[in-house]
């Protein structure tokens, strides 16, 4: 009798091995594999997986998921986490043809983490690097000086150190990251690569760069990340700190201190991102939605900086061409709601030349250092993703605009337009980047 070869149910079931097949799931760190394997041996477990194709992609599947996603409402990082991997092997599905719809897109999160307080204080650090060993110490002030994750940390080696810099590669995303160290950092670095030459010259390579990690436990070997974190709470506890949850800091904390550092010091979003690898999504993110404990000293700077510019010259001078911008446009008793494409392109030209003037190039220059591949054009990118977004939060979702139909039509608009910048600024950008690479 000739076999039969078995023909797999078209369902969820499949749809999850498939992701685990995928280039998306098999490029993953091993952490982050094991991750996203708990949640989807959640999904597999429930009768959602036995869900057909068809069903899978009717609108009210979205009801079923919900209800899913709730009976795990008690742990809501978990229901969030099972959610999203949900929406992700959809995703993965919907890219490969297997379905049309991902009903799971654009979920609402259960788990609201509020981390307003949660940034680490002077006193605290001063409160560890007083009690802690000599590796814990090291490892603090890696984290609140370049702002990298614990397991980039634990990674780096004394090769992608060179006296100036540090070079990473961020596990969770492959982006490379270049760190200028700060001097309290690079005190603590170079003495520690010159006595670790000093005492093992055989681990010097031909470059003279010592090819271990950086950070190593009391006897001198490479961390495993549950060595350290345990190392790092007995010394977190020995500071005398907060150990509640609704006040307990954690090592992760030091990477969003590290952003509200930089923005106090007066770096703007890019000049963080650079930094600390994050986007300006999530630095925006960040100082808008996380780490609020620098906002009252970041609110006394930005209004002694307006006070200082309202009476320089260049603010006189500035002021000045505002107001004959806006009674060009008839802004300022006559508002228009529209220009001719005329009237746009010498808006444009005019405000190109007070943009090269400010920074002391011609239109010409201005032009190509800011075009595409450059990382001005990245930074237009990210700003039109960012505001595309808070337009949908701020305003297509707020009620007193939900509620009128003229004012949700005009907000639709705007977001709508902000989307389609963004495609345009992609389209040119992302080759123009890859070209230079």
């Amino acid at each position: 009798m000739a076999s039969v070869r078995a023909i797999r149910p078209q369902n969820l079931h499949l749809l999850v091995d498939e992701f685990r097949d995928s280039s998306e799931y098999k490029k993953l760190s091993d952490k982050s594999k094991r991750g996203y394997d708990r949640y989807l041996k959640l999904i597999e477990a429930d009768d959602i997986a036995l869900m057909n194709i068809q069903e899978l992609q009717d609108p009210e599947a979205r009801g079923h998921f919900k209800k899913w996603r709730d009976t795990m409402a008690d742990k809501p990082r978990t229901a969030d986490y099972a959610w999203v991997t949900l929406a992700r092997v959809l995703s993965v599905a919907k890219d490969n043809g297997r379905i049309k719809v991902n009903v799971c897109e654009r979920g609402r999160r259960l788990y609201k983490a509020d981390r307003a307080e949660k940034v680490w204080q002077e006193g605290d650090i001063n409160a560890v690097l007083a009690v802690a060993s000599a590796p814990i110490r090291m490892a603090l002030m890696m984290a609140l000086w370049t702002g990298q994750r614990e397991g980039d940390l634990l990674r780096a080696t004394w090769n992608a150190y060179d006296g100036k810099r540090l070079r990473v590669r961020q596990g969770k995303t492959g982006a490379r990251v270049t760190v200028p160290v700060g001097e309290p950092l690079r005190v603590l670095l170079n003495a520690a690569m010159a006595e670790r030459a000093k005492k093992n010259p055989k681990v010097v390579d031909m470059r003279g760069k010592d090819a271990s990690t950086i950070l190593v436990n009391t006897r001198g070997r490479p961390w495993t990340e549950d060595g350290f974190r345990a190392s790092w709470s007995a010394a977190y506890k020995k500071a005398g700190l907060p150990t509640n949850k609704e006040e307990k800091l954690n090592f992760h904390d030091l990477r969003g201190t590290a952003v509200t550092r930089l923005a106090l010091a007066g770096c703007n979003n890019a000049e963080i991102a650079s930094i600390t690898g994050h986007s300006l999504r999530d630095v925006e993110a960040i100082l808008d939605a996380h780490y609020l404990g620098g906002r009252g000293a970041l609110a006394d700077q930005a209004m002694a900086k307006l006070e200082h510019f309202i009476s320089s010259e260049d603010g006189a001078s500035h002021k000045s061409r505002r107001k004959e911008r806006c009674l060009m446009r008839g802004a300022s008793f006559q508002p228009r709601v529209s220009f001719t494409l005329k009237e746009t392109e010498a808006f444009r030209l005019e405000r190109l030349k007070e943009a090269a003037d400010d920074r002391e190039m011609t239109p010409e220059e201005l032009t190509k250092a800011f075009g595409p591949g450059s990382f001005g054009c990245h930074e237009a990118m990210e700003g039109a993703s960012i505001f595309m977004d808070s337009v949908d939060r701020h305003l297509c979702e707020h009620p007193a605009v939900l509620a009128n139909p003229d004012w949700y039509r005009l907000a639709s608009e705007a977001q709508t337009a902000l989307f389609n910048l963004y495609q345009a600024i992609a389209e040119e950008h992302i080759p123009a980047s890859h070209e230079q690479k």
